[in-house]
């Protein structure tokens, strides 16, 4: 066994490197997702549950526009469409 590993030609090295990413794949694509659940779950649970201060003004604002010029219409500078 240690024999053909001292023997492995630069093809056998370069498909063992592409089997180990093709390995890694899922668990990155695991990491990624969990990272967004973990975020997206601290992003409910952390967050304000009352108004206070500028959200106020906001949802004045956007319950007396229609829809699209509500969300994408400028506000003190910012545009309200992510929180």
């Amino acid at each position: 066994m240690a024999d053909d590993a001292a023997h492995a030609t630069p093809a056998d090295v370069v498909t063992i490197a592409e089997q180990s990413a093709a390995g890694l794949r899922p668990l990155a694509w695991l990491a990624a997702v969990a990272y967004v659940v973990v975020g997206l779950g601290a992003m409910l649970a952390l967050s304000p549950t009352v108004p206070y201060a500028d959200p106020w003004r906001f949802y004045a604002r956007f319950l007396t526009e229609p829809f699209p010029a509500n969300v994408a219409s400028a506000d003190n500078g910012h545009i309200e469409l992510l929180p």
